[in-house]
């Protein structure tokens, strides 16, 4: 999603740190394997200085990850991931890592 559109669209709306709100947001395999996904789709796009990788249903917030901090993101969902026996998913992030 683009971030300068998500700014003009939802003015008034709070743009969270990813890792402040990680840990706090009950995250699925499924939800994992998104951010796995959208890191991978938007790491050779230099346009994207950040991603959107959750708006709040009943709050005017969404979180964010910048360019810089995708490597962070990736560590920490592997680590979700070992914990929860996905190694598959732990394969993929450390060919992405390779690529960034």
């Amino acid at each position: 999603m683009n971030i300068t559109v998500l700014n003009k669209l939802e003015s008034g709306w709070v743009k969270l740190n990813w890792s402040e709100w990680i840990d706090r947001i009950a995250l699925s395999d499924k939800d994992l394997e998104s951010m796995i996904d959208m890191i991978d789709n938007f790491k050779r796009n230099r346009r994207a200085r950040e991603l959107v990788l959750c708006k709040f249903k009943y709050m005017p917030a969404y979180v964010t990850v910048e360019r810089n901090e995708y490597g962070a993101l990736l560590d920490k969902i592997c680590g979700i991931l070992i914990s929860r026996e996905l190694y598959e998913g732990c394969q993929r992030i450390m060919e992405i890592k390779t690529k960034l």
